[in-house]
């Protein structure tokens, strides 16, 4: 298992902290996270909470943690105060990390100071006796909402066999440096983790973002290879004048989180071509731990738009009803099987006794029909989620929200990177106060917010909101 660290050459860097100034390697890693790791043993598995950053000291808790044997849920260190308050009471975790010392923020909880460099845990004063499934590894929010107490249940198998499959199709020798462009707490910026510690390669951690003073330096400083992002990074990136830059280190670049215009795609695939760089285009799910398919980068320039082949070990196929769909050109859910699918889900810690209960079969709740060449492309969705900045936002979890804050019926509407809010108001303050409601609680950036008043929202003969009228009346500048 890759957080054991047993295959290693202790003498290989691991880790360059840009914020320490310094670099790890493997022995040093291991030396600490066996140290730590006896800190926090106890006889019975428990749960811990890791309030995440880019940093070493982070990602030794995070490994530590694994390495005692407890469950771990990742989360921002930045969370909102209600929704972390709210995740705290739910699942009442045993053991907690945090990057700050937090004097009254843990009252039930006393300090374990370690030897490293005032790294401190948090441990419960009193032990509850929650029983937790053996299997069970990581807990990660299912949507960019980190609030949401609905969770997805990782098992060990399901963590180790995905970082080996991606390391398999990016074939990621242990020369390579990955830069830390996503955040840990997200399941594609700790699949990155994950599957660079599985091939002995190299993590460059930095709290910088691409477009920070100090992150080209950096990446060049440190000769990185490998460069991730979400659609929104890529667009930045474009902005930035990407094709200008001197980058002869690099070596890959990886797209996840949701879908790239395909323009962008072939803006960034010619770069790759003209650079000998080669460029992957994935589809995952954080139920999938997270990675489901790619594009081979050899395939690319033909398949512009198409989710690809799925990850080694796994298979997809197409639903309608129940019932296996063949042949091209047809849609349907898209349904993925593979070692690597979730154990299911927890909603309260009583969840995290639960076996598994999805038998590796993952339904994606993606529409998509296969081609000739058995490359998948998604079509649509069934349930009502987009995706902003590569984070699941669930629709129907913001109307709740703001109904609650506002008193008035909300319907949200939206697609990949725009989300839409109208308001049954008369008062045109109202679509700002739900703008600051969002941008507050979910940390979206307000370039992708709309918010709208309606006299009278529309509803379908059974009483339902009409989605479809009301998308009439944005399109239509009725509101």
């Amino acid at each position: 298992m890759f957080w054991q660290l047993d295959n290693i050459v202790e003498s290989d860097p691991v880790i360059y902290d840009d914020t320490e100034q310094r670099k790890f390697t493997y022995g040093e890693l291991k030396k600490l996270g066996c140290s730590f790791s006896k800190s926090v043993e106890s006889l019975q598995k428990q749960l811990a909470f890791v309030y995440c950053e880019n940093s070493f000291r982070c990602i030794l808790a995070y490994l530590s943690l694994l390495r005692a044997g407890h469950a771990v849920f990742l989360t921002d260190s930045e969370i909102d105060p209600v929704l972390g308050k709210k995740l705290l009471q739910t699942y009442r975790p045993d053991f907690i990390w945090h990057p700050h010392s937090k004097e009254d923020g843990f009252p039930e909880f006393e300090k374990i100071s370690l030897e490293y460099e005032n790294h401190i845990f948090y441990r419960k004063k009193r032990n509850e006796r929650s029983p937790i499934h053996p299997d069970l590894a990581i807990l990660l929010s299912t949507s960019g909402t980190t609030g949401s107490p609905k969770l997805v249940r990782l098992s060990y198998q399901n963590i180790q066999s995905n970082a080996q499959s991606i390391v398999s199709y990016l074939k990621i020798a242990k020369e390579e440096k990955a830069i830390t462009t996503l955040p840990l707490h997200y399941s594609f910026g700790l699949s990155i983790l994950h599957s660079y510690l599985a091939a002995g390669a190299q993590i460059i951690c930095t709290k910088k973002s691409v477009v920070e003073k100090g992150f080209w330096p950096l990446f060049k400083e440190q000769s990185c290879t490998s460069l991730s992002g979400v659609p929104y990074t890529y667009q930045i990136l474009k902005r930035l004048r990407f094709h200008r830059m001197n980058l002869p280190s690099l070596k890959n670049m990886t797209q996840a989180g949701g879908r790239l215009d395909p323009e962008d795609i072939q803006y960034f695939l010619e770069i790759a071509q003209s650079k000998n760089i080669q460029f992957f285009v994935m589809y995952g799910q954080t139920e999938a731990a997270p990675r489901i398919s790619y594009v081979p980068d050899n395939r690319l320039q033909e398949k512009i738009g198409s989710i690809g082949i799925p990850v080694p070990n796994g298979t997809m196929k197409l639903v309608q009803q129940g019932i296996e769909i063949f042949g091209s050109d047809k849609e349907g859910e898209l349904v993925f099987q593979g070692a690597n699918v979730m154990m299911g889900y927890a909603q309260e810690k009583a969840d995290l006794s639960k076996g598994d209960e999805q038998n590796g079969i993952l339904h994606t709740g993606d529409l998509a029909i296969r081609d000739k060449d058995s490359f998948y492309w998604i079509t649509g969705r069934l349930k009502r989620i987009i995706k902003i900045y590569g984070l699941r936002i669930n629709l129907d979890e913001i109307e709740q929200m703001l109904e609650s804050k506002l008193g008035k019926p909300v319907a949200c509407l939206g697609k990949d990177d725009i989300l839409s809010i109208v308001i049954e108001s008369n008062e045109t303050q109202t679509a700002q106060q739900a703008l600051q409601h969002v941008i507050e609680l979910y940390h979206l950036h307000r370039s992708v917010l709309y918010a709208y008043c309606d006299s009278t929202l529309p509803f379908t003969p059974s009483g339902k909101k009409n989605y479809q009228e009301i998308q009439s009346r944005i399109v239509n500048g009725l509101l």
